[in-house]
């Protein structure tokens, strides 16, 4: 869930707002930029200008972070959330298949 300072960010930048300033001003993270970036509906309701410009404050944000160590290897927390929705999508197949095999053979003794 997404804190309050990042949806003032994503409605800020999906009302066509372009300056990068007030991220400064906010105080935000990299964990938020990156939340910030996959949350506004770029070139839609942003600009894609603005968003490669949002992509250079992360970037230099999490070297900033991570020469203070402060930095968190999100990859892996997303890499982890991914793959267990892929083993619950999984285990749900399987139980459908089993369903559907137990149906099949209660109609066709």
């Amino acid at each position: 869930m997404a804190n309050e300072r990042v949806l003032q960010a994503v409605a800020y930048f999906e009302e066509g707002n372009a300056d990068l300033v007030p991220l400064h001003d906010m105080g935000l993270t990299a964990a938020d930029l990156d939340e910030i970036l996959e949350l506004v509906a770029w070139g839609d309701k942003a600009s894609l200008e603005v968003k490669d410009a949002v992509e250079r404050l992360y970037e230099a944000r999490l070297a900033e972070e991570e020469k203070a160590g402060l930095a968190i290897p999100l990859v892996v927390v997303k890499e982890e959330r991914r793959g267990r929705r892929r083993l619950l999508v999984m285990l749900a197949a399987i139980g459908a298949l089993l369903v559907a095999v137990i149906a099949w053979r209660a109609r066709h003794p």
